[in-house]
């Protein structure tokens, strides 16, 4: 029995609560036929005690835990997003438990049992170690195979398997090469049978005068040759027996009899060799032997898992949610051996808590037995630490579930059906305690109607009085109607079409219902005179109710009809809609992979016009004879191609799909604010701001547009009379703030362009170029390959860092910076930027 703490409900069928009958009324063995019958093994599925009850509550949820991650599994190997992660197949598991107790108890084993225990360790690496591998995210799995605290010792298990099959063959037969005494043994046994083997057939030759025929048998395990009995004389050796006949004898010549006995001697040792190994892996397994029985009940436990996950899949079924208080509550339930046996089921929601009692009427065969089945199997399984076939179920921790279906009879006891059913539900309002489940089938049916309807009566109100859960079926007309007079019944009714009359097998909680007995008959083909003067015998009074009950549930059908109807126009609205969405977002995706294409054909052209420039700025740098024309076209077809490529150009934007900033009223726009201008798509910075027009910079060049056109993407930071390097004329830069030639209207905005340009950016891992360990050639090779690679991504600030040490670094980067054609200056660092040990460069 588990000890864990929480609520004790056992473990075995008594003392968890559950009575036997009542596990044979609600077919739970069928339940566990199924299970058995998903296990891999055939160690698993003959140890059905596995899928009984866990004990505790905390033992339960464990259990649950166990089967929600073996669900896991199945759902890990549907999506492949971890190779690793599979259901383990365990057909090969062996059932090994009996050889590892006699292992335990010292017994040595035989090589057939010391295979079946390396298949074992061999299969609980391939099964147990991916589970262990996976501790964090299968916990409860990973514990099968845990014992105090510590997991199975797979590698010594590993080990374990190595050395058995060192020693033995897949055919259970000792290896030559399984010690070195067993080599020479065989070796010495193989030499001597084949110098035996030699010396007979040349015998069969020299003696053929002798012999009645020439081959050579055996008998008593010694090689024998059929000599004529009057030749007996003539071949010297023993004799081993004669013919039928008594006109042959058996002689085993005298020269392979001393061979014959050394094979013999031989055979001994072998024998003796083997009993030894067998013993030495015997002692291993002894040794291992809990490690051994960890992953032995593990992996048989593991199965059962994998069954109730095999189960709960083909039931569509889910993890209950078990409570210690409240009730059950079940939503879309459906009985799971109907849904096994291949019925189409109708799902019930069904709802009843300790202190109340559902009475369920409707007509015969209409489902009433079904639902209240479904609700103590779920019960069941539930504490089983099954999942339950629902939608959703919430289950009440419970010490006990009682059944009574009504045709239980004893003629030994000559006892009738009503008898049978009193004495049942006796010793059921005897055993029965607070919280505890009790299903009743026809209660106190089989009597005459006016006394039975009044027992039924009395003891549903003593049920609920004692704080059980009840749920009982009835055709009594005064239990139906007990919930108008005493609030903790329920009623409810099982559906039927008016027009067919045949059963919906939906419950209707809240409702009377009828039996329609009469109704029923007619359908099933009683005569209609017998059914009519039937009902003529009923009171009009009667009819009547029933001519009520009977248009409700016409008003019940009809609603639930036209309910269905708007469910259904919903689902193709919103299927409507979902395909259209779909189709949105499909157009979207061909747009940006046509995008994606297109941008992917300008990067082509960038990187080959960056080398053509790369080429041009090399050959000033080495001829010093600059082609300013050839560099001037290359550097206006790269200009070009990464405009379209920028951040916030249009190809950004129609991949993005939206406009970046905001649009504010027009005098809200300063001279210095970074704009995004709509028509052109691309981000530039509002250099004059008109009353109608507003003049935005995009480097060098300016346009004038709309402020409608215009948003704002970031503020300007830089204030006037500003001091620092000034934009001149084609973004060049003149000391003093002195910009070149332009409008006048523009020369505020400039100075705060160059304002924010004399910024020297912090260094990143982008713009910093490391000189420390290398010689003066290398460190000017890689200044030089950096430096032009960092002015095409318009870095702006480059931190060369060459470090102190001889110097002779640092004075060569300077030298080469101070001539550098990229360079626009630079500087040394300051205190807190690197000291002298690093100069700072901007580019033009």
């Amino acid at each position: 029995m588990d000890t864990d703490s929480g609520k004790e409900v056992g473990t075995g069928d008594r003392a968890a609560g559950f009575e036997p009958a009542a596990l044979r009324a609600l077919e739970w063995p069928a339940v566990l036929d199924a299970l058995v019958a998903r296990c891999a093994s055939p160690a698993a599925a003959s140890r059905r005690e596995g899928f009984g009850w866990p004990g505790s509550a905390g033992a339960i949820r464990r259990r649950l835990s166990e089967v929600d991650e073996a669900m896991g599994l199945f759902a890990a190997g549907e999506r492949e997003d971890d190779p690793g992660l599979r259901p383990p197949d365990l057909a090969t598991l062996p059932d090994v438990a009996d050889a590892i107790e006699r292992a335990a108890r010292s017994a040595d084993l035989d090589a057939a049992a010391l295979l079946a225990l390396a298949a074992l360790a061999n299969l609980a690496r391939a099964a147990a170690g991916p589970i262990l591998l996976r501790a964090e995210r299968l916990p409860a799995l990973a514990a099968l195979f845990a014992r105090d605290g510590r997991d199975a010792d797979l590698p010594a298990l590993a080990r374990l398997a190595a050395e058995v099959d060192a020693v033995i063959a897949p055919d259970a037969t000792i290896r030559d090469e399984a010690s070195p005494e067993m080599t020479r043994i065989r070796r010495e046994t193989r030499a001597t049978r084949e110098r035996v083997d030699r010396r007979l057939r040349e015998l069969t030759v020299e003696l053929s005068d002798h012999l009645q025929d020439r081959y050579v048998t055996e008998r008593d395990g010694r090689p024998v040759m059929p000599v004529k009995v009057e030749a007996q004389s003539r071949v010297p050796g023993i004799v081993h027996g004669h013919s039928g006949s008594g006109a042959t004898v058996f002689v085993e010549p005298r020269e392979v009899v001393g061979e014959v006995n050394a094979v013999r001697l031989l055979e001994a040792a072998e024998r003796r060799e083997t009993m030894r190994l067998l013993r030495e892996l015997s002692r291993t397994v002894e040794a291992t032997a809990g490690a051994l029985r960890v992953v032995f009940e593990g992996l048989v436990a593991l199965d059962h898992r994998l069954a109730a996950a095999r189960l709960a899949v083909e039931l569509r079924a889910v993890l209950p949610e078990l409570v210690e208080e409240g009730g059950h509550e079940l939503l879309g339930a459906r009985h799971p051996l109907l849904a096994l046996g291949g019925t189409e089921v109708v799902p019930n929601d069904i709802e009843i808590a300790p202190g109340e009692a559902l009475v369920v009427a409707g007509p015969n065969a209409g489902g009433k037995t079904v639902a209240m089945k479904t609700l103590g199997l779920a019960v069941l399984m539930a504490h089983a630490g099954l999942p339950v076939p629902a939608r959703s179920a919430r289950i009440r921790l419970t010490r006990g579930v009682f059944c009574e279906l009504g045709d239980e009879q004893s003629l030994a006891l000559s006892l009738s059906s009503f008898s049978a059913h009193v004495s049942h539900l006796s010793r059921t309002l005897r055993a029965m305690r607070p919280g505890d489940l009790v299903l009743i089938d026809e209660l106190a049916g089989g009597t005459d109607p006016a006394e039975g309807a009044a027992l039924a009566v009395a003891v549903t109100r003593h049920l609920v009085s004692a704080g059980v859960a009840a749920v009982l079926t009835t055709h009594y007309e005064p239990l139906k109607r007990l919930s108008d007079r005493d609030p903790r019944v329920h009623r409810a009714s099982m559906g039927m079409e008016p027009s067919s009359l045949e059963p919906t097998y939906r419950l209707h909680r809240g409702e009377v219902g009828t039996s329609a007995a009469l109704h029923v008959a007619e359908h099933y083909g009683l005569p209609r005179e017998v059914v009519a003067d039937a009902r003529g015998e009923l009171p009009q009074a009667y009819l009547d109710s029933q001519e009520r009950l009977a248009r409700i549930e016409e008003l019940h059908a009809r609603a639930q009809s036209d309910a269905a109807a708007a469910s259904s126009e919903k689902r193709e609205v919103q299927a409507e809609r979902a395909k259209l969405v779909e189709e949105l977002a499909k157009a979207r995706q061909r747009e940006h992979e046509s995008i994606r294409d297109e941008v992917a054909g300008l990067w082509r052209q960038v990187h080959a016009l960056r080398d053509e420039l790369r080429n041009a700025r090399k050959y000033l740098r080495e001829t010093r004879r600059p082609s300013a024309e050839v560099v001037r076209k290359v550097e206006e077809k790269v200009e070009k191609a990464a405009e379209q490529l920028a951040p916030a150009g249009p190809v950004e934007t129609a991949l993005r799909g939206e406009v970046p900033g905001e649009a504010v009223a027009a005098e809200r726009y300063a001279e210095g604010d970074t704009v995004y201008v709509v028509s052109v798509g691309r981000e530039g910075i509002l250099v004059d701001a008109g009353k109608d027009q507003a003049v935005v910079a995009f480097g060098s060049v300016k346009t004038r547009v709309g402020f409608g056109d215009l948003r704002r993407v970031r503020r300007g930071l830089i204030g006037e009379g500003q001091g620092g390097w000034g934009l001149g004329v084609g973004g060049r830069r003149d000391k003093g703030g002195k910009g070149g030639k332009g409008p006048k209207a523009s020369a505020s905005a400039e100075r705060r362009v160059a304002a924010a340009a004399d910024v020297w950016l912090p260094r990143t891992e982008a713009n910093t170029i490391d000189l420390r360990g290398l010689r003066v050639d290398e460190a000017l090779d890689r200044l030089d390959e950096q430096l032009d690679r960092m002015f095409q991504v318009e870095a702006g600030t480059v931190w060369v860092i060459h470090g102190h040490g001889t110097g002779a670094v640092r004075k060569a980067v300077r030298e080469k910076l101070r001539g550098h054609p990229v360079v626009e200056e630079w500087r040394p660092g300051e205190t807190g930027e690197g000291g002298d040990g690093v100069s700072l460069v901007r580019l033009k």
